[in-house]
């Protein structure tokens, strides 16, 4: 509750809203919406980043050394992967490292477990290139849920701070 209930309610006004804009019923007033909306995708483009629209969650299971992205939505670019696409989080399992090098992303699934799988893929939209420009942070720990639990440089220390919040010997391997 502590994490979900302001999330939920904030999410829950969120689509009020949007359901307000999209389900207009007087036409004169669904043109002038619709003249509007143009007018902004003109100027911003046609693509709304998930991330704009979910709220962030600001307590709860995050990493109290995390960040201001701890707590937002993970961005969920397409990626290339031995030269298939994917959605990034079609390819993320566990708790999920994702670097950034360049344009390519250097992913590490299940960090929690001894069982972790690493690889890279590209970042075809460049949604890294953006968070990481605004962020002074090189990687990313993304929880199952596809929420931010940490966004910093010292990833050794922010893996054991992880398994030491969900109760996990340290881990034998490095970041």
């Amino acid at each position: 509750q502590i994490e979900r209930r302001p999330h939920i309610l904030a999410l829950t006004e969120i689509t009020k809203e949007l359901g307000e804009i999209v389900g207009e019923t007087d036409p004169k007033k669904a043109l002038l919406r619709d003249k509007r909306l143009r007018d902004e995708m003109a100027l911003s483009g046609p693509v709304t980043v998930r991330q704009a629209l979910i709220p962030t969650i600001n307590d709860g299971f995050l990493d109290s050394y995390g960040g201001e992205l701890a707590g937002s939505l993970a961005p969920q670019p397409m990626v290339i992967k031995d030269n298939e696409h994917y959605l990034l989080d079609d390819l993320l399992a566990g708790f999920s490292l994702v670097k950034f090098n360049s344009d390519k992303l250097e992913v590490t699934n299940n960090i929690e477990t001894s069982d972790s799988v690493s690889f890279s893929c590209e970042d075809t939209a460049g949604q890294f290139d953006d968070l990481y420009a605004t962020q002074a942070a090189t990687a990313i720990v993304i929880r199952p849920d596809g929420v931010i639990w940490s966004a910093n440089n010292d990833l050794k220390t922010t893996i054991k701070r992880l398994r030491s919040a969900l109760f996990l010997p340290p881990a034998e391997q490095t970041a």
